[in-house]
């Protein structure tokens, strides 16, 4: 039976800027266990993609960054941490809220319908071909129950089951679906069903869907993602592929 690297070394921390931060610093000092997880009760700085904030109110969300050592992925296999971190986070969610629909926003954003729960922020380092290590910060809203910054759909587990969490008792569960998933990507065997499970929970697959373009918006269709992770949409007869900042979707009626 495989030890769960997740619960070898858990940091929990009051106060810090950046548990990702946090993270890069301990590993320059001496390298700790793969699955630390560094655990934040309350966060000053939460980072977000492309210099954007990640807002939590103190002692309220679940607030932690992974460090893992997947020396075992090419360079251009590193979507496949995408993969296994958003669909742990989405199994664990869905554990919690059976009836609501759950999904995956591109790249690895966690939506409840039409709603943001989770923001993920993956940092990876390489050594010549393959990975060294990969840092991963996530924020699940938990108990929060009033956003006060600009992001424009956030939504938290109180807000849909009216229930109070114990942060404290989430940690075992989170781990055991961490500890899943990390296991699929380091099995070839298992690799083409845990794409075709992303693909299945992605937001919006093959569903009409309005997005942003070079400043134009566009209907279009997301028909999967490519071998390098980037969004395939399909405009009129033609299928596009798409890095992150090249698109954007437009969500309108939440």
């Amino acid at each position: 039976m495989n030890v769960n690297l997740f619960t070898k070394n858990i940091i929990t921390l009051d106060e810090i800027d950046s548990t990702n931060s946090y993270a890069e610093k301990i590993i320059s000092k001496n390298k700790p266990p793969e699955g630390t997880i560094i655990l934040a009760k309350k966060q000053n700085k939460g980072r977000g993609l492309d210099k954007n904030k990640w807002e939590s109110e103190d002692y309220k969300n679940l607030i932690f960054s992974i460090i893992i050592y997947p020396t075992f992925l090419k360079i251009y296999d590193q979507f496949l941490i995408t993969i296994f971190i958003s669909l742990a986070i989405k199994d664990f969610l869905q554990e919690l809220i059976p009836e609501e629909k759950v999904s995956i926003k591109w790249p690895n954003d966690i939506y409840v319908h039409n709603k943001k729960i989770c923001g993920i922020l993956i940092q990876n380092a390489s050594l010549g071909e393959n990975l060294n290590q990969s840092i991963v910060g996530v924020g699940i809203n938990i108990n929060q129950e009033h956003f006060i910054s600009d992001a424009p759909n956030p939504i938290s587990l109180k807000n849909i089951s009216n229930q109070n969490y114990d942060l404290n008792f989430l940690i075992a569960p989170l781990s055991e679906h961490l500890q899943k998933r990390y296991l699929e990507i380091q099995d070839i065997k298992q690799l083409e069903n845990i794409k075709n499970e992303y693909l299945n929970n992605l937001y919006k697959i093959n569903t009409p869907s309005k997005f942003i373009v070079e400043n134009n918006e566009k209907t279009g269709i997301i028909k999967g993602i490519d071998e390098f992770g980037r969004l395939e949409i399909r405009f009129d007869n033609q299928t596009e592929a798409f890095d992150l900042k090249e698109v954007k979707f437009v969500i309108k009626g939440i």
